[in-house]
This record gives C-alpha cells, sequence and structure tokens, in this order.
C-alpha cells in the first residue's frame, strides 16, 4: 500500500513532493501597483475571462521568498523548504 499526502506516493510515504498540513508560512513580499494598457492586460487573460474595464488596466506584481514547515522536522534541512515566486495579478471579469 502507498501513502503520502502528494505523488510520489510511496510504501513509507517519504516520497511525496510536500508534506502534510498543516502549513505554515512566512515571507519577505514586495509588491508593486501599476497600470497597464488595458490591451496587454486583456492579451495575458486566460480564455473566459475579460479585462475590467473599471480598472482600467490596473494590475500588481509581486515578489515573494517564501519560507515554510508543516508539524514535522523542516527545520532539519531548511533549504528544501524555502522558494520564490513572482506573479502579476490583474483585475478581470467572469
Amino acid at each position: 500500500m502507498v501513502i503520502g499526502y502528494t505523488v510520489p506516493r510511496s510504501p513509507r510515504g517519504l516520497a511525496s513532493i510536500d508534506p502534510s498540513p498543516p502549513w505554515h508560512y512566512s515571507s519577505d513580499v514586495v509588491g508593486v501597483e501599476y497600470w497597464a494598457d488595458p490591451r496587454a492586460v486583456a492579451d495575458v487573460l486566460p480564455e473566459g475571462l475579460a479585462p475590467d474595464p473599471s480598472a482600467n488596466g490596473r494590475a500588481t506584481i509581486m515578489f515573494l521568498d517564501w519560507q515554510f514547515t508543516s508539524e514535522n522536522e523542516e527545520y532539519l534541512d531548511a533549504a528544501r523548504y524555502q522558494y520564490r515566486d513572482a506573479f502579476v495579478l490583474v483585475d478581470a471579469l467572469w
């Protein structure tokens, strides 16, 4: 029988890429709000979403330096539980 919270699952449950919840996060965050060309905002949206006309191209880009832990011993291998993200948020309507 294979066990684990996420894949890959293994007989002892040690191969999972993520430990079981609960997860606790800490992060340094830098966010920049800006106004882009509304046509450029429309170009990045997936099918089914439309730019919010009242936002007039408003967007936010965020850079995050994450550290997380669950209820286990991640502090013993801290580098494995650190990562960086960057993402762009735009106002859209569904």
